[in-house]
């Protein structure tokens, strides 16, 4: 009787201290920037770093779970998720919410969120699917047409911080690729 082979999962420990590092040094210096403002505001010095800290939390699950999921479905879901997420920032321009001077918010109900957040992630799984399948000229042009379109819808709703960073992370990614 021949026992089956559990296949060897690799987990990646430095990227997990990397991760809990990072963490730790941003509430740190979170809490000596914010706590005379919290004090002041709320009567708590650690207000800012609690509110953190319960993000944080939800960061941690949001991060097991996802890493539990097959990378072949984020594979599949890609193409839609970067729709969904250009259709989002075309939205903006029309029915965006104004906060700090910049109409980059969403409201829906009582949740508003900035579509450029959920378009990070979407944008840089789109061009690396695009780029996995295939390093064909048409598959490069369509991936720069790409690129570009989403680059000018956030140059049209002023974004143009997050048009340079979402330009330079396309080059690189190509770079890389080819």
């Amino acid at each position: 009787t021949e026992k089956k082979k559990k296949p060897i999962k690799y987990f990646d420990y430095s990227l997990l201290f990397l991760i809990i590092f990072l963490l730790c040094f941003g509430l740190v210096m979170l809490y000596s920037t914010s706590s005379y403002a919290g004090s002041n505001k709320f009567g708590d010095a650690s207000h800012f770093v609690k509110r953190q800290l319960f993000a944080t939390g939800l960061g941690i699950v949001g991060m097991y779970i996802v890493s539990k999921i097959p990378y072949r479905f984020w594979m599949k879901v890609s193409s839609m998720a970067y729709l969904a997420a250009i259709v989002l920032c075309t939205a903006v321009i029309f029915i965006g919410t104004e906060a700090n001077g910049q109409a980059r918010w969403l409201k829906i109900g009582p949740l508003s969120f900035q579509p450029s957040e959920f378009v990070k992630l979407t944008y840089v799984m789109f061009i690396a699917c695009m780029l996995y399948k295939g390093k064909s000229t048409s598959r490069i042009v369509v991936t720069s047409v790409c690129a570009a379109m989403h680059v000018l819808i956030l140059v049209a709703s002023n974004d143009l911080g997050a048009a340079l960073i979402f330009y330079v992370t396309y080059v690189v990614m190509l770079y890389d690729a080819t």
